[in-house]
C-alpha cells in the first residue's frame, strides 16, 4: 500500500510557511492549511499567541516542531485517510488523490478519481461504472486495484491530473483575481508522469 511521508513531503514543498495573500479565498493559512476552511485546527491558538505587532507570527525552535507535528498529523488524519489513500497500492495515484484533496477538498478530490475510473471504464471495460459521490468506499477501491492489475495505472494518474487542472483553468476564467494563483502555485500540481 501506499505510504504516507513521501506524499505529505512532495505536497509540503508546494505549501509555504504562514500567510495571508489578499485574494486567496482560504484567508490566513499555515503550511497550507487554511483558517477558513479549517478554524478549529490546534495549531491556530498557538499561531496567535506567536503573532508580533504588525500581525505576523514569528515560529522558531520549540514552536516550530509543535506545530510541525501538528501539521502532518492534520493532514494525515484529514487527508490522506480520510480518502483512502493508505489503501490504494500506487504511490503515485495515491499522492495525486492526497495533492488534489488538500488544494481543492476531499470530495472533488474523489469525484476525480471516481470519474476517471469510469471515462477508462469506457475503452477498456475494467469494471463496472462507479457511482460518482465524491466517496471513496469498497466499490472505488476494488476498481483502482482491478485498473492496476490491468495496467492502467498511469492512464488514471494522467486522468486526474487533467481533472485538476481543467479545475484550476475554470477557476481562473470565473474569476481574474484568481489567475495570478495558476503560474508558480496551481500549475506546479500538475504532473504528466508517476515514477511509481
Amino acid at each position: 500500500m501506499s505510504d504516507f511521508l513521501p506524499a505529505f513531503q512532495k505536497t509540503m514543498g508546494h505549501e509555504g510557511g504562514w500567510c495571508n495573500t489578499p485574494g486567496d479565498r482560504g484567508g490566513e493559512t499555515y503550511r497550507g492549511i487554511s483558517r477558513v476552511y479549517h478554524p478549529k485546527w490546534p495549531g491556530w491558538p498557538l499561531i496567535d499567541r506567536l503573532k508580533n505587532s504588525a500581525g505576523v507570527p514569528v515560529i522558531q525552535g520549540a514552536d516550530l516542531e509543535s506545530l510541525n507535528g501538528m501539521v502532518e498529523a492534520f493532514y494525515q488524519s484529514e487527508f490522506w485517510v480520510r480518502c483512502g489513500c493508505d489503501r490504494i497500492g500506487h504511490q503515485g495515484i495515491a499522492e495525486e488523490l492526497f495533492d488534489s484533496a488538500v488544494n481543492v477538498g476531499v470530495v472533488a478530490a474523489q469525484t476525480w478519481l471516481q470519474e476517471s475510473i469510469n471515462i477508462l471504464n469506457v475503452r477498456f471495460r475494467l469494471s463496472g461504472q462507479l457511482t460518482v459521490d465524491g466517496h471513496i468506499g469498497p466499490g472505488t477501491l476494488a476498481a483502482v486495484a482491478k485498473m492496476l492489475e490491468r495496467g492502467t495505472g498511469v492512464l488514471l494518474f494522467r486522468l486526474m491530473n487533467l481533472a485538476q487542472g481543467a479545475h484550476y483553468l475554470n477557476l481562473a476564467r470565473k474569476d481574474p483575481v484568481q489567475a495570478k494563483f495558476l503560474a508558480g502555485g496551481w500549475l506546479d500540481r500538475i504532473e504528466w508522469e508517476t515514477s511509481r
